[in-house]
């Protein structure tokens, strides 16, 4: 007798921030905790590119997390294993519509 699991409750109560992107890095799914962390609504970033919903901060001119970040996804699609990334700073747009650091 198997045990059904609801694997999108399981996502959305996870505590740490999650996006699931698709192969062409479009984001089709943000648990709560992301919604918490960037003060975002899924519905804002669902069904948008990975960059366009959180592109470089224009106001760093030090910024290039979306390269370093697309590289490493690019990577992964292109070998199907985890790539491993040193830890950077990705400052992420608001709900206020600035940028917060991360």
């Amino acid at each position: 007798m198997g045990v059904e699991l609801d694997f999108g409750a399981v996502f959305d109560a996870l505590p740490t921030p999650y996006l699931v992107l698709d192969a062409d890095l479009t984001i089709v799914a943000a648990n709560r905790a992301r919604e918490l962390a960037t003060g975002r609504a899924a519905a804002e970033v669902v069904g948008r590119h990975v960059f366009d919903a959180f592109p470089d901060d224009p106001a760093d001119p030090d910024a290039h997390a979306t390269s370093l970040l697309g590289q490493s996804l690019q990577r992964v699609l292109r070998t199907g294993n985890p790539d491993v990334m040193p830890v950077q700073r990705y400052n992420i747009p608001t709900a206020e519509g600035g940028f917060a650091e991360r």
